[in-house]
């Protein structure tokens, strides 16, 4: 929503911001690099997961080195093996509520992986973990 400030300008009031690591390109090279990106939203299937540990393994190095290219698309956020804190649930959500710790291995084929402040992703993907 556009919001008024003193100077009766129009303002657009702007998307929550999240860090995140990128890869651009596939191949060896410097290509990974944090960077300020929009913050995942949550759609009724989905648990927005705040994001306290993320595992690297040879999936990554794959995606890196563009052996999953056919499924892949660039700009990517590596990382598939999650844990972390529910933040929010989308509407069509059971079994896991706000607050839950959990675990989750994240679709390959999505550009959106775990070496982030956030990921939402599909309850059916996500198992809560013991205190």
């Amino acid at each position: 929503p556009n919001l008024s400030c003193a100077t009766g300008q129009r303002v657009r009031k702007l998307a929550p911001r999240m860090r995140a690591v990128i890869i651009d390109s596939f191949g060896g090279g410097a290509a990974n690099y944090a960077k300020q990106v929009s913050k995942p939203t949550c759609r009724p299937h989905d648990v927005l997961i705040k994001i306290a540990a993320c595992a690297l393994d040879e999936t990554d190095l794959k995606v890196k080195k563009g052996q999953y290219a056919t499924f892949t698309k660039l700009p990517l956020v590596p990382g598939y093996q999650i844990s972390g804190v529910v933040e929010r649930t989308g509407s069509s959500v059971q079994g896991i509520s706000k607050g839950d710790k959990v675990a989750a291995i994240l679709p390959i084929d999505k550009q959106q992986g775990g070496l982030a402040e956030y990921v939402s992703i599909n309850y059916i993907n996500v198992v809560k973990m013991g205190e």
